[in-house]
């Protein structure tokens, strides 16, 4: 649960970077003057559903950045109002294929936030870097993310990868 909560804190960290960026007219695809959406695909049902927590916990997350005020005295990121668009892929890859397109053609993302699993990431990584769609937060340790930045420059992971994590727990044990 915390991991889902430092999560949710980066990425409201990223939106505000970007948000502050952008003026009070729409010029990236799902920043409008008043929201900022982003959606991701999780396993809400099936085998892997206790994962489920990771997007409730996220979207919960983001109603309270929506309710509070900001250093700037406006409600959310700079005045704009985090919509949060969660899919259902059942943790199956070919169904996070589909759910990624629907967020980036018909709700027109900004971004895909937190997609869990490696297979899922990868399946949709050369789609969302093709669109130029921020794939951001992946939770997953593979080592892919940070290795092929230049080749999929829009995909960025979160956790630490699994190598440099068993490391540290080779060392510490």
């Amino acid at each position: 649960m915390r991991k889902v909560v430092l999560l949710a804190a980066a990425l409201v960290g990223v939106l505000g970077v970007t948000a502050s960026s952008a003026t009070s007219a729409a010029s990236e695809t799902g920043i409008t003057a008043r929201t900022i959406t982003i959606g991701g695909s999780f396993p809400l049902t099936g085998f892997a559903s206790q994962y489920a927590t990771i997007s409730t916990a996220m979207k919960a997350y983001f109603a309270y950045t929506n309710a509070r005020r900001g250093v700037d005295g406006k409600r959310g990121v700079y005045g704009r109002q985090i919509v949060f668009n969660i899919y259902d892929d059942g943790y199956n890859p070919a169904q996070t294929v589909q759910q990624a397109r629907r967020l980036v053609e018909q709700d027109k993302v900004f971004a895909i936030v937190g997609q869990l699993g490696t297979e899922h990431n990868e399946a949709i990584r050369p789609y969302v870097n093709q669109r130029k769609v921020p794939q951001i937060l992946n939770a997953t340790g593979a080592s892919t993310w940070f290795k092929d930045y230049k080749k999929n420059p829009w995909t960025g992971g979160w956790f630490p990868d699994y190598e440099f994590e068993s490391r540290l727990y080779g060392q510490a044990i």
